[in-house]
């Protein structure tokens, strides 16, 4: 669910949240509540090689 979007030059800015209602999920608690995710648990880093690494719940890329 997209909760707010906000348009602009290059990157635009927009929140959304969600829920996930499997059993497994009640053991996760984000932060808007139990099982509740939004988009910006996500986060960046630029390294010091300049290789850029994302991280969100539950797993890794880079």
């Amino acid at each position: 669910m997209e909760d707010i979007n906000i348009p602009a030059p290059g990157l635009s800015l927009s929140f959304g949240r969600r829920a996930n209602p499997t059993i497994s999920a009640r053991a996760s608690i984000g932060d808007l509540g139990r099982t509740r995710r939004h988009t910006y648990e996500r986060y960046a880093d630029v390294l010091d090689n300049g290789d850029v690494f994302i991280q969100q719940p539950g797993a890794f890329f880079g």
